[in-house]
C-alpha cells in the first residue's frame, strides 16, 4: 500500500485523515489545520504526530521539514509525505 502511495497524492491526503481520526479522533477535511479542528500542536504533541506519520507510512522527514507550521497544515502535511515516500523509493 505505501509503494502505491508514492504516486498518489490524493491517497496520500485520504490515509492522513483517516490516521488522524483513528489515533487523535479529529476530523480534518483537505484545506484545513489542525489546530482549527481541534488539535493543538505542543512540542509532546508533535513528536506523537510526526512518529505517528514516519511509522505509519514507512518514511523519515528530513531535520529541516520538522517544524510545526508543517505539520498543523494538513496539506502542507500530506505534501512532506509524498516527498519522504517519493525520496524512500529512489
Amino acid at each position: 500500500m505505501v509503494d502505491a502511495l508514492a504516486h498518489d497524492p490524493a491517497a496520500v491526503l485520504r490515509a492522513l485523515r483517516q490516521l488522524l481520526s483513528a489515533n487523535f479522533g479529529i476530523d480534518v477535511p483537505p484545506g484545513g489545520t489542525l489546530l482549527e479542528y481541534g488539535m493543538a500542536i505542543d512540542s509532546v504533541g508533535l513528536v506523537q504526530l510526526i512518529a505517528l506519520v514516519e511509522e505509519h507510512f514507512q518514511i523519515r522527514f528530513e531535520e529541516e521539514e520538522l517544524r510545526v507550521d508543517s505539520f498543523n497544515d494538513l496539506n502542507r502535511l500530506a505534501q512532506l509525505v509524498s516527498s519522504a515516500l517519493a525520496r524512500s523509493k529512489s
